[in-house]
């Protein structure tokens, strides 16, 4: 009895051709998947029109110039509170005096996503301090943006802040 012998296939021009397409293939929809998830759980924006928001920048900045004529510093503080966080800002005018009777409004945001925004409502302390008490909120980055106006002055707030609470309970 004979034993067969089989005869090693050829590697022919057809079977590159099929690896390369389905190693493409394979590398092609795996990139089209993450990048369908990283637009869906983060699209990019924090803007909802950053088109008109762009055309708005000029008067910003005639804002920002008209608020440095102002002379007023503020300065702000986060402190644990019986029921929460309590926020603080604290006014002065460029004599160093505290500026009363303001009106202020304004957010507390998380940098990476608006869903965590939250928003403040300010009481009038004393000598230029104004309040906001807040829910209890988790540690890290925020972002504040408030605004404070007085009569014919405004003036705006946009500082990142650190929240590390105690860790005593």
């Amino acid at each position: 009895m004979s034993a067969a012998v089989r005869k090693p296939s050829e590697l022919k021009g057809i079977h590159v051709l099929i690896v390369i397409l389905c190693f493409f293939g394979v590398t092609i929809g795996v990139n089209i998947g993450f990048a369908t998830m990283a637009i869906r759980s983060f699209p990019g924006e924090d803007a909802q029109s950053p088109y008109q928001q762009g055309l708005h920048y000029n008067k910003t900045l005639q804002a920002r110039r008209a608020q440095a004529a102002l002379g007023w510093t503020s300065s702000v503080a986060l402190a644990e509170a019986h029921n929460g966080v309590a926020l603080s800002i604290t006014f002065k005018d460029s004599a160093g005096r505290p500026v009363e009777g303001l009106t202020l409004s304004g957010s507390l945001r998380r940098p990476t996503a608006d869903k965590y925004d939250v928003p403040l409502h300010f009481t009038a302390a004393a000598n230029g301090v104004y309040r906001a008490d807040l829910p209890a909120i988790e540690r890290g980055l925020w972002d504040l943006r408030a605004q404070a106006s007085g009569g014919k002055h405004e003036f705006d707030i946009d500082e990142r802040l650190v929240w590390q609470p105690s860790t005593q309970h």
